[in-house]
């Protein structure tokens, strides 16, 4: 069990070829605290760019991050997966937060890639606000073919309290989210007190599906559960 505490602009970054296949690995109660409060600079917490395997598990292990960083584009966000076929497991009991001011909490452009919560594993994203009409709280950039799975009584809760960006922003096909085995997945928009349509960019929405085909949204068990709450959208 151990702990650690950062303010670095970028706590972890991997690029270069020898990093494939690299393995990230927060357990046994541990808690692990990444805080970049520096603007404009470009201050991606954590931005994974090779393939990587990141795992937060066991009860009591946190990974808490946040920050104020406005970037957009494939800088845009505190938490960036941009390598393909990476995966993000959260599992027995752990548990993964990211809390962004100007940007999306989590970007993902993982091809192939997966998220999977299992065994009352939890993740919640928050977004206080965006740079741009893209800067969903949880943002699928440029590649489709990724999935959540989320199992055996987890929860994700994607949180939009400003902006009229989505706060869920779908790129591409075949992306797929699964909630199964009691667990719930709870998506608000807070919006920016303007009631709008969907289809565009800037229209509040609880999830935005921008193009692409096989796209799909599966719920199955008892007790497992979806809520869509877009305040000022659809």
């Amino acid at each position: 069990q151990s702990q650690v505490t950062s303010t670095a602009i970028r706590f972890y970054e991997n690029q270069v070829a020898a990093s494939d296949g690299s393995q990230i690995i927060i357990e046994k109660g541990s808690i692990v605290k990444t805080n970049s409060d520096k603007g404009s600079i470009s201050g991606q917490v954590w931005k994974v760019e090779r393939q990587t395997d990141f795992w937060i598990r066991d009860e009591g292990t946190k990974l808490l991050m946040e920050g104020n960083i406005a970037y957009t584009g494939e800088d845009g966000g505190l938490f960036i997966f941009n390598a393909a076929n990476s995966t993000m497991n959260v599992s027995d009991g752990a548990y993964f937060e990211s809390h962004s001011q100007k940007a999306p909490a989590l970007l993902l452009q993982s091809k192939g890639g997966s998220f999977n919560v299992k065994n009352k594993g939890k993740i919640k994203l928050i977004s206080d606000g965006q740079s741009n009409t893209l800067g969903a709280t949880l943002r699928f950039r440029l590649d489709g073919d990724m999935t959540f799975n989320v199992e055996d009584h987890s929860s994700i809760e994607v949180n939009k309290t400003a902006g009229n960006a989505p706060a869920i922003r779908m790129y591409g096909g075949n992306n797929k989210i699964n909630v199964s085995g009691g667990s719930d997945f709870i998506v608000t928009n807070q919006g920016d007190g303007s009631p709008n349509d969907p289809g565009v960019d800037a229209g509040n929405q609880g999830i935005l599906y921008t193009a692409g085909a096989n796209n799909e949204f599966n719920l199955k068990d008892e007790n497992s559960s979806v809520l869509i709450d877009a305040k000022n959208g659809a």
